[in-house]
């Protein structure tokens, strides 16, 4: 993907949504329940806050309450917490890595193991989707980690043809990681292009008016650069009216 084209997109879901979006995501990111997850001390009401997240969020009021219709109530909260106990020490063994700079292959240890990002990565999705399926597991982790993980669902799933489960989404991270450096290379090439247009622009100016400005204070100066911009394009446009022909409409 291209800069434009990203940059496209984002304009659009603005235009769209506006602030309510922005605004209804940082309160839920700036919730306590997430730090719970590090903490290890998962109870129900801390998971009833999470299930209404993904209702509200995530629109996934089916899903779950078809997992609640299956494994009942009780054991549905159960699985919950104890995925969340589980996962308790992989959050703290990757809690300071970005997605912007990670290498998922690299291999990161703790007092009793040395595991591959990917395979921690693993892990977790595994234990979440024990209980919640394929999408809710990315939406709790990026809100445990939002530096981190990214969320997803059916229809980035359908888009990227990424498939299922924790493997999908390993491979789903590192896919938009390259899709993240390749917008970062075209936004740096255009941002190049940019410069190089201004300071071009800039050494006509000083070729043809020189370089050195007279008044003393701020404003003066200020307003002086802008009239020897103004000068500068006049004598664009009369060389573009004599050379190529151009007759100006000013009207």
């Amino acid at each position: 993907m291209k800069w434009h084209d990203f940059e496209k997109i984002i304009n659009l879901y603005i235009n769209r949504f506006g602030k309510e979006i922005e605004n209804k995501y940082i309160g839920w990111k700036n919730n306590p329940v997430w730090k719970k997850y590090y903490e290890g001390n998962l109870y129900k009401k801390d998971i009833d806050i999470v299930i209404k997240f993904l209702k509200e969020w995530g629109r996934m009021d089916r899903v779950i309450g078809k997992l609640k219709k299956q494994m009942g109530e009780g054991r549905f909260i159960e699985v919950n917490i104890s995925a969340g106990k589980n996962c308790q020490k992989y959050f703290f063994m990757i809690n300071k890595y970005k997605f912007t700079t990670i290498d998922f292959g690299n291999k990161i240890s703790s007092e009793k193991e040395i595991l591959r990002l990917k395979d921690i990565n693993e892990i977790i999705f595994s234990e979440f989707s024990n209980a919640l399926r394929w999408t809710s597991p990315s939406k709790i982790m990026h809100m445990v980690n939002p530096k981190l993980f990214l969320m997803w669902d059916d229809k980035i799933r359908t888009k990227w043809g990424c498939g299922y489960g924790a493997r999908a989404y390993t491979n789903f991270l590192i896919r938009m990681q390259l899709e993240y450096n390749e917008l970062i290379e075209d936004f740096t090439k255009i941002q190049n292009i940019k410069r190089d247009n201004a300071e071009s622009t800039f050494a006509a100016i000083k070729k043809k008016f020189g370089e050195n400005i007279k008044s003393r204070n701020r404003i003066a100066q200020e307003n002086e650069m802008l009239c020897k911009i103004i000068a500068y394009n006049i004598t664009v446009l009369i060389h573009s009216m004599f050379e190529l022909g151009i007759t100006p409409d000013f009207s």
